[in-house]
């Protein structure tokens, strides 16, 4: 049987901050009535959600959605140049 890894519950996260700054997170965390630690968690946990649907998520405007949906209903005839591509992919991939 093969090993079974486990995840922690909880890891650790040590950083080195300005006083100043230290001084700002403390109050705003006074503020939400949480801890430094509480308040960080939030932070960070709010600003990596953003960082990765901002990477991951494609978004349009009307026109740019319609556009797209245009081209995927009514795709350009190959070139000749994708047309080629075809064959060597055919021929050195697939081996026919």
């Amino acid at each position: 049987m093969g090993a079974i890894m486990s995840r922690s519950k909880s890891a650790s996260l040590k950083l080195k901050i300005d006083p100043d700054l230290y001084d700002t997170v403390e109050y705003a965390a006074a503020l939400q009535g949480s801890t430094i630690s509480e308040f960080v968690v939030r932070a960070v946990k709010a600003a990596a959600r953003r960082e990765i649907e901002d990477t991951e998520i494609v978004r349009l405007s009307k026109a740019q959605q319609e556009c797209f949906a245009h081209a995927l209903m009514n795709p350009s005839a190959p070139s000749p140049a994708l047309k080629k591509a075809f064959v060597r992919h055919k021929q050195f991939i697939i081996g026919h």
